[in-house]
């Protein structure tokens, strides 16, 4: 009966150590990648806000949200959303319309060497 016990003790112990290996493995959420190092231009934007637009006859939605954009004031547009109603042959479209300043900045300018490092951490 004793002999019986201490295999139960034993397997106990076993399945304890096999858990706590494979929990070692998942890092515990230690970064196990490696690092990528990019240099992103920053570029100047000012936040307009939402445009929203409704389509009907195959007119294309991404240039009538540029126009909605242009009307608030803006010259660009980003987090563009499509939908499309089939019942209603009617296609809609939102955004977020921004305005880009110092678009026509030379290379040369003090503007053109001024970039946002970002660091990415990837997965092994």
């Amino acid at each position: 009966m004793k002999k019986l016990g201490s295999l139960k003790s034993f397997a106990a112990h076993l399945a304890l150590a096999s858990v706590l290996l494979v929990l070692a493995g998942c890092g515990f959420g230690v970064s196990t990648g490696t690092a990528l190092q990019m240099d992103v231009p920053v570029k100047d934007v000012e936040i307009i806000g939402p445009v929203y637009v409704k389509c009907l006859d195959g007119e294309p939605v991404y240039q009538a949200l540029l126009r909605a954009a242009e009307q608030k004031g803006g010259n660009g547009i980003v987090n563009v959303m499509i939908d499309v109603e089939y019942s209603a042959n009617a296609r809609f479209g939102s955004a977020l319309a921004v305005k880009y300043t110092n678009t026509n900045a030379p290379a040369s300018s003090a503007n053109a060497n001024q970039n946002q490092t970002v660091i990415l951490n990837t997965p092994r």
